[in-house]
């Protein structure tokens, strides 16, 4: 079974100076690549930068250097799990059992979200 590839790019007019929030499962960190670059690259496009993804295991980890990169810039914040899995730094769980991690009490209603993953998600 294959789909994709699907959807129209990202509005980043549209995220501009919000806080950003980007929550990917498995594969969906390929397409939202682009995206997490960009605010690494210039970080005065958004107000802040969170990053929630997850894998089923360590040895599903796709783009570990780009990940460790993010998780050591002071200016993201990064929540990373793995579904059944207890590795490293990394967190135990779905990426939805991590949501409550994102502090959109401070974010206001000036945030927005980018969301890639499987139909569960």
């Amino acid at each position: 079974h294959l789909r994709g590839p699907l959807g129209n790019g990202w509005p980043l007019d549209q995220f501009q100076g919000k806080h950003l929030i980007l929550i990917r499962g498995g594969t969906g960190v390929a397409p939202i690549r682009s995206l997490m670059e960009a605010a690494y690259q210039d970080k005065s496009l958004f107000a802040s930068m969170t990053i929630l993804v997850g894998f089923k295991n360590h040895e599903a980890i796709l783009f570990r250097e780009d990940l460790e990169k993010y998780s050591k810039d002071e200016d993201f914040h990064t929540i990373y799990c793995l579904d059944n899995e207890d590795w490293g730094q990394w967190q135990k769980g779905f990426v939805t059992a991590h949501i409550e991690e994102i502090p959109f009490e401070e974010f206001g209603e000036d945030y927005a979200i980018a969301l890639v993953g499987p139909p569960p998600m």
